[in-house]
């Protein structure tokens, strides 16, 4: 959708910036993604891309000039079920003159694997002030991310197990009744026979002096 004129001057200049989690996650790791906004008057691009950066966590920042309107409401997937993503603020925020707005998600890596991450955002502006009707524009400054997850060899024998368990329980039926169950019975007969160490007692009757 086209914006008019009107529109486009309620928009402000400013800038965007980007924290992906660490490209290495071992399995059921967690890291965070972070993506902050601002005016361009606070301030130029790369004090926002540092104040970014600075947070906790490996990820590199990236940073981008843009059109900012009155709200925005990012957007971050995962093109597969790799990646468990929660929000850790609010999803749609009202962009401030005067401050950065920052949005936070926490990743945890469920599967093992390459798994791509992607973030694009919408931007509420207004046709008129007075009527306040939101008019979304899709922006995707950023490109998809890739997340390598790996898993140690413990990790991944317990995963194999527990998702293919079902597959096993008849192998292990079937060594449990071919091999175990004779055994214990073997073992029950030879415990209970006669002159066995369960069995009944083999001593001599003692000589009393009869014949």
């Amino acid at each position: 959708m086209r914006l008019s004129d009107v529109t486009i001057r309620q928009l402000i200049k400013g800038y965007t910036a980007y924290k992906a989690p660490a490209k290495e996650l071992r399995w059921n790791g967690r890291d965070e993604a972070r993506l902050a906004v601002r005016p361009e008057a606070l301030g130029p691009i790369e004090e926002l891309r540092r104040e970014v950066e600075q947070t906790e966590g490996p990820g590199k920042a990236q940073a981008e000039c843009m059109h900012l309107g009155r709200q925005i409401k990012p957007r971050l997937v995962s093109d597969d079920e790799g990646l468990d993503i929660d929000w850790l603020t609010e999803r749609k925020q009202t962009v401030l003159r005067d401050a950065s707005v920052t949005w936070r998600w926490n990743i945890k890596a469920n599967q093992t694997g390459s798994h791509r991450l992607v973030l694009s955002l919408t931007e509420y502006a207004y046709t008129r002030p007075e009527e306040e009707v939101p008019l979304p524009f899709p922006v995707s400054p950023f490109d998809g991310y890739v997340i390598h997850v790996n898993a140690t060899r413990w990790q991944g024998l317990t995963d194999f197990l527990g998702n293919q368990w079902q597959m096993f329980m008849p192998v292990f039926l079937t060594l449990l009744t071919a091999i175990v169950i004779p055994l214990v019975v073997f073992w029950w007969k030879k415990r209970n026979r006669p002159g066995g160490p369960g069995g009944g007692s083999n001593r001599t009757p003692p000589n009393d002096g009869w014949l």
